[in-house]
């Protein structure tokens, strides 16, 4: 866009500078959005490439598996609660 084609202030074309108020606004905003995608983005490569510890393993299997029923205490020779042979 150079001003010898016709994209100059006799035309109603502004020079933009950076030191402009709007586009200082904008330029900034844009680099922070930028960043903030390059953080997310990062965050979640991390997680999914980092293999998590056998301690984080039996946690996460014990509280998804039903637990299942306690056997009831029996006293050593009570053979009440056996079958006969």
């Amino acid at each position: 866009m150079l001003p010898t084609d016709g994209l100059n202030p006799a035309h109603g074309y502004v020079f933009v500078s950076i030191s402009y108020g709007p586009t200082l606004r904008a330029a900034a905003g844009s680099v922070l959005y930028l960043m903030l995608i390059a953080l997310l983005s990062l965050g979640i490569a991390t997680a999914i490439a980092t293999p998590p510890s056998p301690l984080e393993l039996s946690s996460a299997c014990s509280t998804c598996r039903p637990s299942s029923p306690k056997p009831s205490p029996t006293r050593c020779g009570d053979t009440s609660s056996r079958s006969p042979p």
